[in-house]
């Protein structure tokens, strides 16, 4: 903790109920919709990650990127220099349709595909694999721009005075280098 932010042990407990909640309505999208969400393992569509992620879910995805085993380790870093080459396409962490590090995916990643709503724009989008035969409302849908509040108070909480964000190669480079005790 710096001198004046939350405890690590707060901020998680924060954002494990932030994450709750998106969890919760992803479930209700699921009970309410059923088959017209197609989001499963291997529909890796959505899979475009941020440029930047808040620093609570910097914290929580660089553990769960230290957590793999030095073969996926070894499997991220190659992915990773092809996705600085290939203008930041295909999520580096992911493996055969599947995200390497599913329980400490950053918000973003979590709803992908779901019906968002863009309060300032009014507007609702989804994957366009999902949705197909019925419309969402907006009731339905992630209030973004909320989560997004949400998860910038959590980190200036936290981390009072710092940027909020980091740039998601840094963050990755940097716990792998961590995992294996070198620099990348």
């Amino acid at each position: 903790m710096n001198k004046t932010g939350m405890a690590e042990a707060q901020r998680t407990q924060h954002y494990t109920t932030l994450l709750g909640k998106i969890d919760d309505l992803s479930s209700r999208q699921h009970e309410t919709f059923g088959e017209e969400i197609r989001c499963q393992k291997g529909c890796d569509s959505c899979c475009r990650p941020p440029d930047s992620l808040f620093l609570i879910e910097v914290e929580a995805l660089q553990k769960g990127l230290r957590g793999l085993h030095e073969d996926a380790r070894v499997l991220v870093k190659q992915q990773l220099e092809a996705y600085k080459t290939n203008a930041r396409e295909m999520c580096p962490m992911l493996h055969e349709g599947g995200c390497m590090v599913y329980e400490a995916r950053p918000s973003i990643c979590r709803t992908h595909g779901y019906a968002i709503f863009w309060r300032e724009e009014e507007k609702l989008s989804w994957c366009p694999l999902n949705f197909t035969d019925v419309t969402p409302e907006k009731d339905d849908a992630f209030d973004i721009e909320r989560l997004n509040q949400m998860l910038s108070l959590v980190t200036q909480l936290s981390w009072p005075g710092e940027e909020a964000r980091r740039d998601l190669v840094e963050v990755i480079e940097e716990a792998l280098g961590e995992a294996e005790g070198t620099e990348i």
